[in-house]
C-alpha cells in the first residue's frame, strides 16, 4: 500500500492513507497544459456528482507550479476539491527514469491499494467505471 502525504494549497495537509474506505482520485495536472485544461470541467464535474457519495475522494495534484498560478487556475474551473502541491517532487520522485504524461489520474482502492492508472485525458464514463471497480470487493 502506498502512502503520501503532501502539502495542500490553502488547506491541511493531503495524507493518502485517512481516506481508506474510500475510492481516491487523484488527477495530476499542470495549468500550461492543454490536455489538462480540456479535461478538467470533466473531473469537476465528477467530483461534484460525487461529493455527498461519502465513499469518493478526488484530490488534485499540481505539477510543481506557483501558488497564485494554482489559485488561479482553481477559480477558473471552480475546483471545489482539495489541491496538493507536489514542492518537494515527491511523486515524479516516485519515477526518475520516466517522464508522467499530462493528464494522468491515479485511482486508489477503498483498501488504499492502487486501482489503475490513466495517462491521458480521461472521460467521465472511465471515471465513472473506475469508480464502481475501486469500491467494489476483491474476489475472494
Amino acid at each position: 500500500m502506498l502512502d503520501w502525504t503532501l502539502e495542500v494549497l490553502d488547506g491541511p495537509e493531503f495524507r493518502l492513507s485517512a481516506y481508506r474506505g474510500k475510492a481516491v482520485f487523484v488527477n495530476i495536472f499542470a495549468s500550461w497544459c492543454p490536455p489538462c485544461r480540456r479535461e478538467q470541467p470533466t473531473v469537476v464535474e465528477f467530483a461534484r456528482a460525487h461529493a455527498d457519495d461519502g465513499d469518493t475522494v478526488v484530490i488534485g495534484l499540481d505539477a510543481h507550479e506557483e501558488d497564485d498560478t494554482v489559485r488561479a487556475y482553481r477559480k477558473k474551473f471552480a475546483i471545489s476539491y482539495p489541491i496538493a502541491m507536489d514542492r518537494k517532487r515527491q511523486l515524479f520522485g516516485l519515477f526518475p527514469d520516466h517522464d508522467i504524461k499530462l493528464p494522468t489520474t491515479i485511482v486508489f482502492r477503498a483498501d488504499g491499494m492502487l486501482s489503475c492508472a490513466w495517462l491521458d485525458e480521461i472521460t467521465r464514463d472511465q471515471l465513472e467505471d473506475e469508480r464502481l471497480a475501486a469500491l467494489a470487493p476483491l474476489p475472494s
